[in-house]
């Protein structure tokens, strides 16, 4: 009976923190979203990934407490009910939890996350959702080829081993040993090399340009603010005027309109997309912090 209470207290106190680190994924990710360029997919797969991954973190203290619950904190010894079969089914439980969150992880990191990216990315004016998500899947695929093929090289690259043999005992040693460990640090290392090719292109730059930014001030990007919206106003003028030549639904637009069309359609996206980041940047941290740097100029 003190068995089960305090496994009920413990996967009770769980399921409310994972409830928890779902509200705080939700409104953190609708914080930082952009409200004119989000996609519901993308959203939801944040959240959950978020929450997961969060809630991988939490069980951590939710297994101390499971294991030192079977010990008697006044005499520092195990409680009568805490039997070698009630502490292995204790362990059981939390293994097959770890097992689950973990899997998951590899699952949304190998899949579902690169196929809502894509998902979004294939995002076209006129396309329908049965051709975004076969261009998603196709990337995905692509993604997984990928994963798999670094994950083969992982398995076979192992110089202790010159000849590996593919058996039941291989792959129980894959299970249950370092060989599975190893192919997944291989591919941990491709990526953050990838990443950090990335990082120091993108840094070096940005590290250049940040004293030319504050020795230029925010006094000249005025005028771009006034621009970008200036081209906003042609664009969608022009817009107006093709759609005024049709002001019947059923009435056939011409190729030529249809093509200048999805062009202003496209710009006008884009413009937004550009007076949107450039709004970002003024209320952003960053530049705040510049302020004091502003009697210097």
């Amino acid at each position: 009976r003190n068995a089960m209470a305090a496994l009920a207290g413990a996967w009770l106190a769980f399921v409310i923190i994972i409830g928890v680190l779902f509200a705080f994924s939700f409104l953190f990710t609708k914080y930082y979203q952009d409200r004119r360029d989000s996609e519901l997919l993308a959203t939801c797969v944040t959240i959950s990934s978020l929450t997961l991954c969060l809630s991988a973190i939490a069980l951590f203290p939710v297994d101390i407490f499971l294991v030192s619950s079977t010990v008697n904190l006044n005499t520092g010894l195990k409680h009568d009910w805490a039997t070698e079969d009630q502490v292995q089914d204790i362990l059981n439980q939390i293994n097959a939890v770890y097992y689950g969150m973990y899997g998951l992880i590899a699952i949304f990191c190998s899949f579902v996350i690169p196929f809502a990216y894509f998902y979004f990315e294939e995002y076209d004016e006129g396309a329908s959702s049965h051709q975004r998500i076969l261009g998603a899947l196709k990337y995905t695929c692509f993604f997984v080829a990928f994963m798999l093929v670094c994950f083969t090289v992982g398995i076979i690259a192992q110089p202790k081993n010159k000849k590996i043999p593919v058996d039941m005992d291989f792959f129980k040693k894959f299970l249950t040993g370092t060989l599975g460990e190893n192919s997944i640090s291989f591919i941990i290392a491709i990526l953050m090399i990838i990443g950090m090719i990335i990082f120091i292109v993108y840094t070096a730059p940005g590290l250049s340009l940040l004293p030319i930014r504050m020795i230029k001030g925010t006094g000249q990007s005025g005028p771009l603010d006034s621009e970008i919206e200036s081209h906003l106003r042609v664009n969608r003028e022009k817009q107006r005027v093709i759609n005024a030549k049709y002001p019947d639904s059923n009435q056939q637009m011409t190729r030529k309109d249809i093509e200048q069309l999805e062009r202003l359609v496209s710009e006008e996206r884009m413009l937004e997309r550009r007076l949107h980041a450039y709004e970002a940047s003024k209320t952003g941290i960053l530049n705040k912090i510049l302020m004091i740097f502003r009697p210097f100029e």
